[in-house]
């Protein structure tokens, strides 16, 4: 996977997106359902920065998109069963991501066309 100045994503570079963040590393042993809570929560956390970049555009959002979507990788590869329920989970995310987006921007350009047009006309 690669982050998003198209540098493979490595263990030493997530390292270093953990300590910008001012994250710690953690070591723990997980069991199954911590790694299928971790998995729903790292979905979670990617759809919300999927619906922060839709309305607006930041480095620190897409680095942090990408490390997440990179940690959901890993957490994936011990938990193949899920694949179909986690896919179906974040393609309708995605999708409701793109309607409420389209739907915010659609109602702040209403606003904004309205407070413009007052403005022109006094």
């Amino acid at each position: 996977m690669e982050d998003g100045f198209g540098e493979k994503m490595t263990d030493a570079r997530s390292s270093e997106i953990i300590k910008e963040n001012g994250d710690i590393s953690t070591c723990f042993v997980p069991t199954k359902s911590d790694l299928i809570s971790l998995a729903h929560k790292l979905v979670d956390e990617y759809l919300d920065f999927d619906f922060r970049l839709r309305l607006n555009v930041s480095l620190s959002w897409i680095d942090r998109q990408n490390y997440t979507s990179f940690r959901l990788s890993r957490v994936m590869e011990l938990l193949p069963e899920l694949d179909a329920e986690i896919e179906k989970e974040m393609r309708l995310g995605l999708e409701n991501n793109e309607a409420a987006a389209e739907e915010g921007i659609a109602e702040w350009a209403a606003t904004h066309s309205t407070a413009n047009e007052n403005s022109s006309t006094t």
